[in-house]
């Protein structure tokens, strides 16, 4: 079937066409701008509570457009909560298979657009707010503006340091978001119109908006970076002082130079629909409603540049003043010693309140701190069914997250960590993604250097950005690593070294004879015939002295027809152990005590693909070796092989000194 978007062809759409400057899709083509007209819409329908209520469940859309989606609840109802947007590509997926009837997106990809064709669907795209595509650089470089031709010749490889424009003789680091991604297209359509992009490394392809921000704003080269996104999202849902946006043939992006057409890169967010969506159905009542003065109006309360001038209208904010104050400065007052941590643990079961600052040494900027360990957690892959991978800002936000302020209350202290809280009415965070008192809560390490209440095992931290698919029953996320203390280049080649395993894995015969094991256990497994999706999750990480581990043990159980336990399966597929003061890769085995104390863990029998028993009160016979060992958190895990052959896992709950 023939590709084909199905534009609305009604005097409102005309309108709405010629105010935002923008042609609605095939993406091929790029946007003509074109000054704003007086006219106006005829009025639309009223929207009422009863038309949002049945059209709840059945709106999607991209990350940057929930506030617009949040704002329709909010002003017809406060009973209907919060939106889920699934992000730009799955959104589409689901208008196409009929799981959504209503998206708020960027234009559909050429991968979208095929997957309608296949399935026989028409897409109607109409535009409801206007936007651009942005791009920007690390508040420390020079360079303020750049050409389009610039900018074309950077993503093609043939402008390669900084110095070419002007600027510091630093190499560029051009970042791109992943396919079908909103901003990805965008890019292909405005800024490419046609032309191949260089292929990226693997590490410069950034799958969560707010982690293109944080990679600009934060990566060790982030001077020589650039990136894009969308100028409504930086503006108004992840803005932070450390990145600045590029001027593009000399014009700046800002609401009124993206109103008037002026600024290059100007767009729109659509509405769209299936095109046999009835003339009469709620759907089309939605978009015709937004584009009246009164759904234009609302669209610019919550911050969006509306398709033609609407007059009296201004963004507004309604966020609790416990989330509003200074996000990126701060200064600690916890004073410039450590405190032991058996002050610590009475401070814990005492319930001692002190002020946030008072967790941080003197002087320490603590609150960009732990905005940026949040962000960067936010960045993390979690997987949601087979074959959907999504960040944790994507599936948890109700807006991506812009930080809290330097006065913020809700935290506790915790063994080396800070828990900090959202409550269930926070801005940010779905509550219906948690089911507890607060909605979210983040774990921020506390390193020596930094806070009295700190851990010597706090030396890094670390995001999940990529979810591996090595069998169809078993998913897992590949980490990417923050060394605090070591030597440049160190977790840089940590990270490569993980991702190029992750690239090799099933070249590997051994490895695809174990996934074939496991396959055939787990299908018989509890989680499988209850209909429990596959499983997922993170590797064991921690570290010891100098030593940081990576571990993926993979574990099944098999039962028989009648559903009794037969056998179990557990093997290590991978064991990883790092020296964090060089980067290469060590054997922990090798480095702990060649006789730990046994008495002090605990052991297990099974070890290899029998029963997991736990021995209580034994010791490993003499003449034990320890074969392997990793570590999750403060816990040491310790494959010990006895001299009969036998393999016993012992795990030393609070370390081995």
């Amino acid at each position: 079937m023939k590709k084909s978007i199905a534009l609305l062809t009604a005097v409102v759409l005309a309108l709405a066409l010629t105010a935002c400057g923008t042609s609605a899709p095939p993406v091929s083509e790029p946007p003509t701008p074109s000054p704003a007209p007086t006219a106006t819409p005829e009025p639309g329908p009223e929207i009422t509570p009863e038309l949002l209520a049945r059209l709840r469940a059945r709106i999607d859309g991209s990350t940057a457009t929930m506030p617009l989606t949040e704002a329709l609840y909010a002003d017809v109802s406060d009973v209907y909560g919060y939106p889920k947007h699934n992000t730009t590509s799955q959104a589409y997926r689901n208008l196409i298979d009929s799981k959504a009837d209503l998206i708020f997106v960027t234009p559909p990809s050429e991968d979208e657009l095929q997957l309608s064709a296949d399935t026989g669907i028409e897409l109607e795209v109409i535009p409801v707010v206007k936007d651009a595509l942005i791009f920007m650089v690390n508040a420390d470089n020079p360079v303020d503006n750049i050409t389009s031709a610039q900018l074309r010749d950077i993503y093609a490889g043939k402008i390669t340091n900084w110095s070419e424009l002007g600027g510091l003789d630093e190499d560029i680091i051009p970042y791109q978001r992943e396919a079908n991604s909103g901003s990805q297209t965008l890019f292909l359509k405005l800024l490419m119109d046609g032309l191949e992009p260089m292929k990226p490394p693997s590490h410069w392809v950034i799958f969560a908006m707010g982690g293109l921000v944080e990679a600009v704003s934060d990566y060790d080269n982030a001077r020589g970076s650039l990136g894009y996104s969308m100028f409504y999202y930086v503006n108004n849902m992840y803005g932070n002082s450390r990145f600045k946006l590029l001027s593009v043939d000399g014009v700046k992006p800002a609401r009124d130079t993206i109103m008037s057409g002026e600024y290059a890169f100007d767009d729109a967010y659509y509405a769209v629909i299936r095109s046999d969506t009835p003339e009469d159905a709620r759907e089309r009542q939605m978009i015709d409603w937004l584009l009246t003065d009164e759904g234009q109006a609302l669209a610019v309360k919550a911050g969006y540049i509306p398709l033609r001038p609407i007059e009296g209208a201004e963004p507004e904010s309604d966020i609790d003043p416990v989330y509003l104050g200074d996000t990126e400065n701060s200064s600690g007052t916890g004073g410039t010693v450590l405190i032991p941590a058996e002050e610590a643990t009475d401070m814990l079961n005492g319930n001692v309140r002190k002020p946030l600052s008072d967790m941080f040494f003197d002087g320490f900027n603590y609150i960009g701190y732990i905005n940026d360990e949040i962000a960067r957690q936010l960045q993390s892959q979690v997987r949601l069914e087979i074959g959907l991978g999504l960040s944790a800002e994507d599936y948890l936000s109700r807006r991506p997250f812009s930080g809290i302020p330097n006065d913020y209350p809700h935290y506790e202290l915790a063994g080396g960590y800070l828990r900090i809280l959202f409550p269930r009415d926070n801005p940010f965070f779905d509550p219906d993604a948690w089911v507890w008192n607060f909605a979210m809560d983040f774990r921020v390490p506390l390193r020596t250097d930094i806070s009295p209440y700190g851990s010597p095992q706090n030396g890094f931290t670390c995001i999940y950005d990529r979810v591996l698919t090595p069998s169809p029953n078993l998913s897992l996320l590949l980490p990417q690593f923050t060394l605090f203390h070591s030597p440049p280049g160190v977790f840089e080649h940590i990270n490569e070294t993980l991702a190029a395993w992750a690239d090799s894995l099933m070249d590997d015969k051994a490895v695809r004879d174990m996934l074939e094991e496991y396959e055939r256990v787990f299908v018989s497994s509890y989680d499988y015939n209850h209909e429990m999706s596959a499983r997922s999750g993170n590797p064991s990480i921690g570290q010891w002295r100098d030593y940081l581990t990576v571990n993926y043990s993979i574990y099944a159980t098999e039962l028989s027809n009648s559903g009794v336990i037969t056998g179990s399966f557990s093997e290590m597929l991978a064991n990883f152990c790092f020296d964090i003061n060089t980067g290469e890769a060590v054997r922990l085995a090798d480095k702990l005590p060649n006789q730990p104390d046994y008495a002090k863990a605990n052991i297990y029998a099974g070890w290899g693909g029998g029963w997991f028993d736990y021995m209580e009160d034994y010791i490993p016979a003499a003449g034990s070796v320890v074969t392997d060992a990793w570590v999750s958190g403060l816990t040491v895990s310790v494959i010990v092989t006895e001299p009969d052959g036998r393999s016993l896992l012992a795990e030393f709950r609070n370390g081995i000194e």
